[in-house]
């Protein structure tokens, strides 16, 4: 009982201490990187708030090189942690879950374009240069289950806009 409690009051901290950012839906786009395989990547998010720093919605990641080219789109639920000595400062944790569509160039044979289960786990870090406008850095593990891609790590810089 005492362990049971104690999981509630450090639960309720939590959420206590986890303020919503504004309460803005934020727009985000960005460039990065995939690895494995390695691909440019382009990305996209939108959050919408919920309620105590948390958020949901949807993820784009499109990769693309020479022989790969990866689509995944996530719905994605994000929290937000709140720092009170800097609030400009806007570490968060995702996770999701979606479909990767690939599709390999294998050298004059028949492409494979393949479809697969995606899952998603990330973290990043924003900064808020001003109310609306903000930077970020995002890394994304993408395990997929299915015939396609296993997995692929993806790293994502860009711009946040609150509307």
């Amino acid at each position: 009982m005492k362990k049971l409690f104690a999981i509630v009051l450090i639960l309720a901290s939590t959420v206590v201490s986890a303020k919503a950012y504004e309460g803005r839906p934020t727009l985000g786009l960005g460039i990065g990187f995939t690895v494995d395989p390695e691909t440019f990547l382009i990305g996209g998010k939108f959050d919408f708030p919920l309620a105590y720093g948390f958020s949901l919605g949807p993820l784009v990641q499109i990769g693309v090189s020479d022989d790969d080219t990866l689509v995944g789109i996530s719905g994605n639920l994000k929290y937000t942690i709140s720092i009170p000595e800097a609030p400009k400062v806007l570490p968060s944790l995702e996770a999701g879950a979606g479909i990767l569509i690939s599709d390999q160039d294998r050298g004059g044979r028949d492409d494979d374009t393949e479809a697969s289960f995606l899952i998603v786990l990330g973290g990043g870090l924003d900064y808020m240069i001003t109310n609306h406008i903000g930077l970020g850095a995002h890394v994304y593990a993408n395990p997929a289950a299915g015939p396609g891609e296993d997995f692929f790590v993806s790293f994502l810089f860009g711009v946040n806009i609150r509307l």
